[in-house]
């Protein structure tokens, strides 16, 4: 264990670390005496370097001021003076400009990485240089992790880091443990579109369990702002596939804890859907019988219908059953609600003649199913319930339906009830 001013340190790399806690309070700022260095971006003097470089043949192979070929004794001077002019200057400039070599640039490994050419040559020198030139790279990179994963050049080094056999799983571990260890830095760099492409990447490349254990547990801190939010939902995504079942279950028990919430929001209810895949894990039936007891609540909601819906959809006869308990003498008012009756249909699809016939019942039996049969969104309900009704009381509900045809007749939803109340006599 390193040790460094009474603090220990988990790793020996990680010897000259001044504050493991709130990385970043005292950091050397190399970017700040790189302004005239030249790597990265040019000033106004390299600019115009580069441009007069281009610019200088071109003048001597066509006299720009006298383009008619006019004699003109002052102007063939001045066009004489002003060249002559680009010639000591441009050279001046471009004895300054960046040249990409590793070694000049030695102790700017930062402005290097977010350089197009100078990325590439770090690739490089991370898969081939020496384990002292590794060390040492590591060392200028190590305070500027987060800025670089969300760069768009810097980003490939911090990958190569982690894919590269060059580099020490000891190593590894550090660079992991400074990612993670600052936790609104991690929560912002998974929300990034550059970001969370590379921290999946990264999560792929550690092995190590306890390693893998840290990573989770500070997971389980940001799940919820990751969950509801676009990028953020990859990486968690991301934690679910590749972690070990321990893992899984430290992550998907703040899921469900906060499913609700979750599942109401925009960018949630597609997260939590892949959440609900992972069955065979013990904190699945916690999140599933929280879901359930929200069920009401959820399939009224504009986004929280598409978790109900998906859920059923899963074929899960246990499930289902006790869904459909859940929202019993509650069928009439759900089935015309633009959302949940979404939810109902896919209930009498997937739930088995038991289960439909459930609903079925309770749908006839009430005083409003002839309106619920004129409905914008009740009919829907209705043409689900005659296709997948069996037997008598598919004979019944058809018989409901025709029996009051001169009233249900009168309204374009009731007609295309009557219409597949018609097929399913006819079957």
């Amino acid at each position: 264990m390193a040790k460094n001013d009474g603090i220990d340190l988990p790793f020996p790399f990680m010897q000259d670390l001044q504050n493991p806690t709130f990385v970043g309070t005292s950091v050397p700022s190399y970017s700040r005496n790189l302004q005239g260095s030249g790597f990265g971006c040019l000033n106004y003097g390299q600019r115009s370097a580069y441009g007069v470089q281009s610019l200088l043949p071109r003048m001597e192979a066509l006299n720009l001021s006298n383009p008619y070929g006019f004699n003109d004794y002052d102007t063939d001077l001045m066009y004489e003076a002003a060249l002559h002019h680009i010639r000591v200057n441009g050279a001046a400039d471009y004895a300054t400009l960046p040249h990409h070599n590793l070694e000049t640039h030695s102790g700017h490994s930062v402005s290097v990485a977010k350089d197009p050419r100078g990325s590439r040559l770090l690739q490089k020198k991370i898969n081939e240089g020496t384990p002292q030139e590794i060390c040492k790279i590591l060392k200028e990179l190590k305070y500027h992790l987060h800025e670089l994963i969300n760069h768009p050049f810097g980003h490939f080094v911090i990958q190569k880091l982690f894919q590269s056999s060059n580099i020490s799983v000891a190593q590894k571990n550090a660079l992991v443990y400074l990612i993670i260890v600052d936790l609104q830095k991690l929560k912002n760099v998974c929300m990034d579109d550059q970001g969370n492409r590379v921290i999946q990447q990264i999560l792929a490349n550690v092995k190590e369990p306890s390693m893998i254990h840290k990573i989770a547990v500070i997971m389980r801190s940001i799940s919820l702002a990751l969950m509801k939010n676009f990028n953020g939902g990859y990486v968690i995504q991301q934690c679910l596939k590749l972690f070990p079942p321990v893992c899984q279950n430290i992550i998907l028990d703040v899921v469900a804890k906060n499913c609700v919430d979750i599942a109401k929001d925009k960018c949630g209810c597609c997260s939590i859907q892949k959440c609900i895949e992972y069955d065979e894990l013990p904190a699945f039936m916690q999140l599933v019988n929280k879901l359930i007891f929200n069920a009401v609540d959820l399939a009224e909601d504009s986004y929280g219908n598409y978790v109900m819906q998906f859920l059923v959809k899963r074929k899960k006869m246990e499930v289902n059953s006790m869904l459909i308990s859940r929202l019993r003498y509650r069928y009439i008012r759900l089935s015309k609600n633009k959302y949940a009756s979404n939810v109902v249909e896919e209930l009498l699809r997937y739930s088995g003649a038991d289960n439909v016939a459930v609903i079925a019942r309770e749908l006839m039996k009430s005083p409003e199913f002839l309106n619920l049969v004129q409905h914008p969104y009740g009919n829907y309900v209705v043409q689900r319930a005659v296709k997948y009704t069996e037997g008598p009381l598919h004979e019944r509900l058809c018989s409901i339906i025709l029996s009051n045809e001169k009233k249900v007749s009168s309204c374009l939803y009731g007609k295309m009830v009557l219409l597949c109340a018609r097929a399913g006599c006819n079957q």
